[in-house]
This record gives C-alpha cells, sequence and structure tokens, in this order.
C-alpha cells in the first residue's frame, strides 16, 4: 500500500486559494512503515510531504513540476501504525500550506512547499 486511506474529503474554494480537507488512515500495511525502525515503525517525514504533494495533484490539479523547494517542515508528534489524521492544504498561487492534527487539533506536522 502506498498512500494512506482517505476516509473523508472536502475541497473549499476561497478568493485566492483552494483548500482539501482530508481525514486519513495510516494504515500499518503502508510501504513507508516498513524498514523505517522495524521494532517500532513511524511515519516518515519525506512521506508526509510526498502525501501532500500527490494529494495536491489529485484534488487541487497541482502540477507536481511546479515543486521548487520546501523551505519550512515541523514535525511534532510521530506518525504510528493505523493512526487517523487530518491533513488540510492550501494552494495559493505560489505555494502549498499543510499541517497534519488529530480530531482535537493536535498537531503532527507542518510545513510550507513554494511553487
Amino acid at each position: 500500500m502506498r498512500y494512506p486511506e482517505i476516509l473523508e474529503h472536502s475541497i473549499e474554494k476561497r478568493q485566492k486559494s483552494s483548500v482539501v480537507k482530508l481525514k486519513l488512515l495510516f494504515d500499518e500495511k503502508l510501504i513507508f512503515f516498513k524498514g523505517h525502525f522495524t521494532d517500532n515503525p513511524i511515519l516518515p517525514g519525506i512521506a508526509q510531504t510526498d502525501f501532500v504533494i500527490e494529494f495536491s495533484s489529485c484534488f487541487l490539479m497541482l502540477d507536481k513540476k511546479q515543486v521548487r523547494h520546501i523551505p519550512q517542515l515541523k514535525f511534532s508528534q510521530v506518525i504510528l501504525p493505523n493512526k487517523v489524521l487530518n491533513l488540510q492544504i492550501e494552494l495559493s498561487e505560489h505555494q502549498l500550506q499543510f499541517e497534519y492534527t488529530d480530531d482535537d487539533q493536535n498537531r503532527y506536522s507542518s510545513g510550507k512547499i513554494q511553487l
């Protein structure tokens, strides 16, 4: 399994941006959990960033070739197998801004990707 399961999604168009909100299940069968700490698997940060770009491509029609660099990433808590989290991605003219949170608004990671 390459991507987390999408349990819910919504898209909101704003005046100068678009926002997609996803509820995701990070199933223990995700390939990214294999080999990343065998006895204590966690989801690598690069996978979290890859999911943001992939879902932006699918839901917000982002051309992946637009991605230039990642000036800001912050990892606050580890994502463990079978965790359900919310991912909010906002696409503006020159940037993706994202945040993974749980239902209590505890942040797991966030960042900005320049386009």
